[in-house]
């Protein structure tokens, strides 16, 4: 029913829903082995599944799932992230921007 694993040329394993929506084949990542189990790589399946059969492309329904179990960032973690990530190596005065 689409499920199934791809191996990369050096060994890493993906489970993979291949489907197709409006006659076109598309694939989806479900996760990698083995952080991602049989079992619940079985159930991420079946989720997609029945979006599909409801209508829904499963690829957006995943990632509008991601989206709503993300904690919001706030403005404080947001100037934290540029600061540790942009201005300490872009900036000569990043002790004084903070």
């Amino acid at each position: 029913n689409g499920l199934g694993a791809r191996v990369s040329p050096k060994g890493n394993v993906r489970w993979q829903f291949r489907f197709k929506i409006k006659g076109k084949s598309r694939r989806l990542d479900l996760g990698n082995y083995p952080e991602m189990s049989l079992a619940a790589a079985r159930q991420e399946h079946q989720q997609c599944r029945l979006w599909l059969d409801q209508g829904y492309d499963p690829k957006l329904k995943r990632q509008l799932r991601m989206q709503e179990a993300a904690p919001p960032a706030t403005v404080t973690d947001a100037l934290e992230y540029w600061l540790e990530e942009y201005a300490h190596y872009h900036r000569k005065n990043k002790n004084k921007i903070r």
